[in-house]
This record gives structure tokens, sequence and C-alpha cells, in this order.
């Protein structure tokens, strides 16, 4: 998470960066050399791996804090129906109904 919150606040937030990069080639890699585009480092960040990895970390932090509402509300309203909750609780999203797989 601590990556992720970094590189939301490199995005929202950006700070103007000179970027270089020296390439060490044969003549014959020369050409591909020249046609690759020097990256920041949130640029190499965004990587189809990492999204990956934040989105499972995100769900299974919704799952948990969802979850644990449930539980409370349970705990705090014991003659409703557990399937209550989904329509007391505020701000649950559409993805609830896979949540409680």
């Amino acid at each position: 998470m601590k990556k992720l919150f970094s590189f939301r606040d490199g995005m929202a937030h950006p700070k103007p960066k000179d970027l270089e990069e020296t390439c060490h080639v044969t003549e014959a890699e020369v050409q591909s050399c020249f046609f690759e585009k020097t990256k920041s480092k949130e640029e190499e960040f965004v990587t189809k791996e990492n999204a990956k990895i934040c989105m499972k970390s995100a769900n299974d932090l919704m799952r948990f804090l969802f979850e644990n509402a449930r539980k409370k509300f349970e705990k705090d309203h014991p003659a409703q129906n557990s399937t209550d909750f989904a329509t007391f609780a505020p701000n649950i999203g559409s993805r609830t109904s896979a949540m409680r797989k």
C-alpha cells in the first residue's frame, strides 16, 4: 500500500524532473536505444503486474472493511437479519454482492 500511495502522491502532485538515460550498446543495438522512451519512476511503476497487485490489495481491504462493518452491524442490531446490512450500510458500492461470496 505504501508504494501505491507514493505513486498516487507523485501523480497528484508531480514535480518537474529532468530524465536522463545512458545506453551502452553495440552498433547493431544503437537504433533501438534511440527509439525507446526514457521513463520516470512513476511510469516504471505502472505495469500490468503492479496493477493486479494493487487491485487485489484494494479488494482485500474492501472485503475486510465490509466484513467488519457487517459484524458490527449484526452486533449493534441483533434483531435485524444480516442481509439487511446492505440496506442500512452507508456508501456500499455495487461490488458488495461479489464481496459476500
